[in-house]
């Protein structure tokens, strides 16, 4: 998000990146903001033209990466329906899908439905250290039935995987119904 003028939030999969190192060109250069926003408006140009970049259209890699500008961006809003064709047409993983919903969710106000959106700020690190919180949930209650729907695992999982922390409420009725989850 550097260099630019939409807000900066800590997600996890913004996190993540930034622990590994600055953008690089396929020979490991370093990109400069003027490259990364070249790059990011080339890959605009192919949304425009032949919908998102698929896996087959460009390959895994290429999907990713594409995906992940695009989640990243202020304009997720614009281009979140190719995600769903991309879906419906088995062009883009379950996971992506996912993200890429609850993400608009997310930014529209509005309360995620599959719970792939985490957050941290500096209060909750100062109170937590560096974990994630969960954002909040529709339906919480009918999640898990959710992400199995479209191919996601529980949502124990993924919170485990991130070391986040739930809110008391999901945690009461997720016990409840652990009995009946394979982790």
């Amino acid at each position: 998000h550097r260099g630019s003028s939409w807000p900066r939030r800590r997600c996890w999969s913004c996190t993540a990146l930034r622990r590994r190192k600055q953008p690089t060109d396929s020979a490991g250069l370093v990109l400069s903001d003027a490259e990364q926003n070249y790059l990011f408006e080339q890959t605009l140009a192919i949304y425009n033209t032949y919908g998102f970049p698929g896996v087959s259209m460009v390959g895994k890699t290429a999907s990713t990466a594409a995906f992940l500008l695009l989640q990243h961006s202020p304009y997720i809003d614009q281009y979140y329906y190719t995600i769903e064709k991309a879906f419906s047409n088995s062009d883009i993983e379950p996971e992506q899908y996912a993200m890429c919903i609850d993400r608009h969710l997310v930014q529209n106000g509005k309360k995620q439905i599959y719970g792939t959106q985490f957050y941290s700020t500096d209060k909750t690190q100062k109170k937590y250290g560096r974990r994630f919180l969960i954002r909040p949930i529709k339906d919480y209650k009918h999640l898990n039935e959710r992400r199995k729907s479209i191919g996601l695992d529980p949502i124990e999982k993924s919170i485990l995987y991130k070391n986040a922390i739930i809110p008391q409420k999901y945690i009461k009725h997720w016990n409840k119904q652990r009995k009946h989850l394979e982790l």
